[in-house]
């Protein structure tokens, strides 16, 4: 079994991450990412890590990253058990296929609880695949009552 290391990402690690998000988007979506939207992903996550909104950890085995997770702190309105209204949410947690089923999605997302919780993040939100649902409730995620608008049909 191969060992693994969870760190915090660095900043030289966002061009690896925006490529990571691509490669996960190709492969739940099954289209090829324009080079816009890759481009656009890119900006996006460069300017969230630079502004301190978004934070990424990275898993490591063998001198190369496998594995990745990042958390956006976004605003909303204030909750009784949130009173500052910041809540993070979860965004493009991606294990390479060789690599699955060793913990180490868990282990990125015990990384992102653990800060969450060292920082006073105590609303945690993400949307999940099918092929993550389970690992995210038995994290203690539960499905909850947001619905997303697609358009009339």
């Amino acid at each position: 079994m191969p060992t693994f290391s969870i760190r915090e990402a660095a900043a030289e690690d966002v061009d690896l991450i925006a490529r990571r998000r691509v490669t996960m988007a190709e492969e739940s979506g099954g289209t090829k990412v324009s080079a816009q939207l890759a481009d656009a992903t890119l900006r996006w996550l460069r300017e969230n890590t630079q502004r301190g909104t978004l934070r990424s950890w990275v898993a490591e085995s063998g001198g190369k990253v496998v594995g990745s997770v990042s958390c956006r702190i976004r605003e909303t309105s204030p909750r009784e058990f949130d009173l500052a209204g910041r809540e993070a949410y979860v965004q493009h947690l991606y294990v390479d296929p060789p690599y699955r089923g060793l913990g180490i999605g868990r282990a990125l997302m015990q990384a992102l609880l653990d800060w969450c919780a060292a920082n006073d993040h105590s609303r945690i939100a993400l949307r999940t695949s099918e092929m993550a649902r389970s690992l995210y409730e038995r994290m203690g995620f539960v499905a909850d009552r947001i619905m997303t608008y697609k358009g009339k049909t």
